[in-house]
């Protein structure tokens, strides 16, 4: 798989999951966008297998990584505030696990 496969996949599974897509210059990968309602954060990252170089060919795996965390909740939230975040937990959970799924590599040329 190329690299700009992995990013339409991981881009059309934010959206499914009801999160924005947000990419960024400093990220390898696309990630989902932090707004201020967020109560759960996501990191997805690009993990090279060095032990997967062709030096021949001058390529190397890379594996897609994603985790999540809770990252607030506090006061005193109504009891409307505390549904929105459990339907964000959900969502972020049913993201995380769908992604995780998927297994997702590419190959990096150099």
């Amino acid at each position: 798989m190329k690299k700009r496969e992995a990013e339409n996949k991981i881009r059309e599974t934010i959206r499914k999951h009801g999160f924005e897509v947000e990419t960024d210059m400093r990220n390898a990968l696309p990630g989902v966008k932090r707004t201020d309602a967020a109560v759960i954060s996501f990191i997805i990252q690009e993990h090279p297998d060095f032990g997967s170089f062709r030096p021949e060919e001058k390529t190397v795996t890379a594996n897609v990584e994603i985790s999540a965390s809770i990252c607030r909740m506090g006061g005193s939230p109504t009891a409307e505030e505390l549904l929105e975040a459990a339907d964000q937990i959900r969502r972020g959970a049913e993201l995380v696990a769908d992604l995780q799924s998927m297994n997702l590599s590419y190959t990096i040329e150099f």
